[in-house]
């Protein structure tokens, strides 16, 4: 009886905890617990983007101005520039580059654990409270958390989508002008993170047509779905406001309004539409994976349920709201996997974000009353189990370090890269059967959603310090090029082609790695010029060496006069040494006139 009364005196405890402090605790637990899997990470891993947007933030912390190896850049768009001028304050705080990047890491754990916030809201509108909090703490356990020890937009774009999410379903709700407008604005504030945050304004679109279609009745449907939109108006004038606007400024500027996307305007061009249907069920396979399949099928399940006349009206708009979402997310994705610069890969970094919506789908599949179908249930567990034996694992593989972090743990040494594909596939099968689990075995599911995030963020978090310890493993001195020149210098780098360096092409991947390791850990070099053929995207100069002398020059007169330069070991000039990097293998030189090339012995003539 004692036991009984102690057990009933902790549970009332807990319950009588307020839920912001329940909120507050996920966060902290969970930004410490990034900043521990941040600190493994001793080096960038995401080339170049990661040197990006260090870039960016290092140049906002200083003069105010967004500049790339101070070039002014719009690189990834005008607009979208928020995430650098949140991380800039870690440059103002810290004394050098390698000590700016451990601050990064610990802002962006602190943003992304923040995404638990949006995502109890959204929970709780469908959910009792301590279901809300599981979804809320899954938000924040998922694998793609590696993200946050990586100079890159996730950290900030996860809260941002989820923002969104959360405001988009109470407009919808109750539709009233100042939650529509807070619907584009959160929109915005998403955009200006990440410029993919462009597809939300179409899903939010289609999550309003959807509502109206499923409310209109057969007889009256075209006067019902006009009923339906009309208290939309405020979005409507919005829209045709802000597109007249842009469209007016692009033109006025002698832009193209495309151009708001930056370098991802690219992608447009170069799509191949037959492959994205492919690419859609690669991305949707993948999503099948990450979340454990059963997870998956649970939701697909629910959704022709709560899509239906007999749903709670929160419920529908729940599910019209994630499944916008999720099409919109997963096609834009593929579109971009379907074209040259997605290189064959999956791009889940890119869909991660609706994952807590999924899980939330999961959670109401089990809670809620009346919305198992086990007709629905087989189906969906059918279509879960079946998703993964559609991916060709050997060919996606090669990319899942980073992009796409379900396949990393399948990329070992236990199964043959041949019995993978049968593996997994018998796996996803024995998986989709607990959405048949009654109820009360809900903390057994729970737990074994925890635990797949588990494994896979293990074998991530494992990969990717490995990557950051190619460089970074025996590194004493980072910033070596700061420490060796003064506090006004500047260092320009100068990168050369293996044939001119007369190394073979296997040394490449080290050599730009080297380069870029030491932009990202130097704040004095700024920069970047090439012999031959650009090294990156990235804003950089061509210079030319003269057959007749070796002198390096610019092809703009007067255009190349720096004061120190970092070249690669393998190519010498005849110039004073200021400092040499042993593992870059890299040589600083002070320069004092032209600056000329010495043909490396057994090397072709320049």
């Amino acid at each position: 009886m004692r036991r009984v009364t102690t057990q009933s005196t902790a549970h009332a405890r807990l319950a009588s905890v307020p839920v912001w402090g329940w909120l507050a605790g996920i966060v902290v637990m969970s930004a410490s617990a990034e900043i521990l899997i941040g600190r493994g990470i001793q080096s960038p891993t995401v080339f170049f983007d990661e040197l990006a947007y260090t870039e960016l933030a290092r140049s906002f912390s200083e003069s105010g101005h967004f500049l790339l190896r101070d070039v002014p850049t719009t690189i990834y768009g005008p607009l979208s520039r928020l995430y650098p001028i949140l991380i800039a304050p870690a440059y103002n705080l810290s004394s050098g580059a390698p000590q700016a990047f451990e601050f990064v890491k610990g802002i962006n754990a602190v943003l992304m654990s923040l995404a638990a916030v949006p995502t109890y809201f959204v929970a709780k509108r469908l959910l009792s409270r301590n279901f809300a909090l599981i979804g809320a703490i899954l938000a924040v356990a998922i694998p793609s958390i590696v993200y946050s020890g990586m100079v890159m937009t996730e950290s900030a774009a996860y809260p941002a989508f989820l923002l969104c999410a959360l405001v988009m379903i109470v407009s919808l709700e109750e539709p009233s002008g100042r939650r529509q407008f807070a619907v584009l604005a959160a929109i915005g504030l998403a955009f200006s993170v990440r410029a993919q945050a462009a597809v939300l304004l179409p899903a939010y679109l289609t999550a309003i047509a959807l509502l109206g279609c499923l409310d209109s009745k057969p007889g009256t449907r075209l006067r019902d779905l006009r009923r339906s939109l009309a208290p939309y108006k405020p979005t409507w004038l919005a829209l045709a406001g802000g597109v007249a606007f842009v469209v007016a400024v692009q033109a006025a500027r002698g832009r193209s309004p495309i151009d708001l996307v930056g370098s991802y305007q690219v992608v447009a061009g170069d799509m191949e539409f037959a492959s994205v249907p492919r690419w859609f069920l690669y991305h949707l396979s993948d999503l099948d994976l990450y979340v454990g399949v059963f997870p998956f099928a649970a939701f697909c399940a629910l959704l022709p349920r709560a899509l239906g006349a007999g749903s709670s009206r929160r419920l529908r708009v729940f599910a019209a709201a994630t499944l916008s979402l999720l099409v919109w997310m997963t096609l834009l994705v593929a579109v971009f996997s379907s074209s040259v610069w997605g290189l064959g890969r999956l791009h889940e970094r890119n869909l991660f974000y609706v994952v807590p919506l999924i899980l939330i789908g999961f959670l109401a599949f089990f809670e809620l009353e009346g919305v198992r179908d086990r007709r629905l249930a087989l189906g969906a567990a059918i279509v879960a189990a079946a998703l993964p034996a559609a991916l060709p694992f050997s060919q996606l593989v090669k990319g899942a370090r980073v992009d796409s972090l379900a396949l990393v743990p399948w990329a070992n040494t236990l199964v043959s890269a041949g019995a993978v594909p049968l593996v997994m596939t018998v796996f996803a099968a024995i998986l989709s059967t607990l959405v048949f689990a009654p109820r009360h075995f809900m903390p057994i599911l729970i737990s074994i959603v925890a635990l797949n995030f588990v494994v896979i963020g293990s074998a991530v978090a494992w990969h990717v310090r490995e990557s950051a310890r190619l460089l970074a493993d025996v590194r004493v001195h980072q910033a070596w090029i700061d420490d060796a020149v003064g506090p006004s210098a500047k260092v320009a780098a100068v990168w050369f082609p293996n044939r001119i360096a007369c190394v073979p092409f296997s040394r490449w991947y080290k050599r730009e790695l080297s380069l870029w390791e030491n932009e990202f850990f130097n704040r004095k070099v700024g920069r970047l010029y090439y012999v031959g053929q650009p090294l990156d995207p990235l804003p950089s100069k061509r210079l030319i060496i003269d057959r007749a002398t070796g002198v390096l020059t610019s092809v703009v007169a007067g255009d190349f006069v720096p004061r120190y330069l970092a070249v690669g070991e393998e190519v010498r000039l005849d110039a004073p040494v200021v400092a040499r990097d042993r593992q870059t293998r890299t040589v600083l030189y002070r320069v004092r006139g032209p600056i000329r090339v010495i043909r490396p012995p057994n090397c072709p003539a320049l």
